[in-house]
């Protein structure tokens, strides 16, 4: 499908009563992304696997002692469903919508369980969600310590001040407007502990290009604010963000940036940028800056020093 058709479509269902049930049915039954193939899930693990790593690397206490946040929980909880099977014991997940299908995380038990994710796990989980959400929701609470809240805003979550211990996010923020990131961040630095550590994932590639070969992972950036808008309905969100501007983001709402793994562009991508004709949004930034295809980063809140004295 061109990616033009794509966003009409999406457009529509952005805009209808309904739309968000129908791109789900569109999902799993036309272009059938839904559930992920094993092929995905193996993907996903990998990167949700290597967001608890690094917090029993970083964090403040043992990972079973751990409280985790993540803002996007989405339709499978595959990552919180990982996080499970690596120790983590309690799980606060919130979402602007209730996008939650309990038959989908069911298969998500279900590969966990099959699929050789190349490590031991200290435990999975093996139980099948009742198909009633709400019923499911507090199974999910019961069996696995997953505290579902949707719809919830991660720009004002209601927790406590420093009360979670690590926020981890999985191609998420992409997809969220650059002020309401801001916001987001605030709200991060206020509920994470001194000492707690963030992991986000963040692909920086123009999604389209993911079923629309004719156009490469850079294409979105042609296009003025204003034209863009036509092709960026609310249910294909893309913030068209880079790297380097989220690093700004991060700092400017008190955090170090502790590490930063960025899959930055191939002398191929910086090429292929140069034959764009990229709007002056982008155009001021270097090639290498507009390059980086995605990243995990992963930032701390600094310990005061009192604080740190007394440690």
């Amino acid at each position: 499908m061109h990616w033009h058709r794509k966003a009409q479509i999406q457009n529509v269902l952005s805009r209808i009563p309904g739309g968000e049930t129908l791109y789900y049915w569109l999902q799993r039954y036309v272009t059938k992304s839904l559930p992920p193939s094993d092929k995905k899930f193996l993907e996903r693990f990998e990167i949700e696997a290597g967001h608890v790593d690094t917090f029993c690397r970083l964090g403040n206490c043992p990972v079973g002692e751990a409280v985790f946040f993540q803002f996007g929980a989405g339709w499978t909880m595959s990552g919180p469903l990982i996080f499970h099977a690596l120790g983590v014991n309690k799980q606060i997940l919130v979402d602007i919508r209730r996008l939650l299908r309990p038959w989908l995380i069911n298969v998500s038990v279900e590969q966990l369980g099959r699929l050789d994710v190349g490590r031991k796990l200290p435990r999975v989980a093996n139980q099948q969600l009742s198909s009633h959400v709400d019923t499911a929701i507090q199974q999910m609470h019961d069996w696995w310590g997953m505290d579902y809240r949707a719809p919830s805003d991660a720009r004002a979550t209601g927790l406590p001040d420093n009360s979670v211990d690590c926020i981890a996010t999985t191609n998420t923020l992409e997809h969220i407007p650059a002020k309401d990131i801001a916001e987001i961040m605030v709200e991060c630095h206020r509920i994470l502990k001194p000492g707690g550590v963030i992991s986000f994932r963040v692909d920086y590639q123009d999604h389209y290009s993911y079923f629309d070969r004719s156009i490469g992972v850079y294409n979105f950036l042609q296009y003025a604010p204003t034209d863009w808008r036509s092709f960026n309905p609310s249910l294909h969100y893309q913030n068209r963000l880079r790297h380097c501007e989220y690093l700004d983001m991060y700092r400017q709402a008190g955090f170090d940036v502790a590490e930063d793994h960025a899959r930055e562009g191939s002398t191929e991508d910086i090429n292929q940028l140069r034959t764009l004709k990229l709007h002056e949004q982008f155009s001021s930034m270097s090639p290498e800056d507009l390059a980086v295809r995605y990243s995990t980063v992963v930032l701390k809140k600094s310990v005061p020093a009192v604080a740190a004295r007394a440690a």
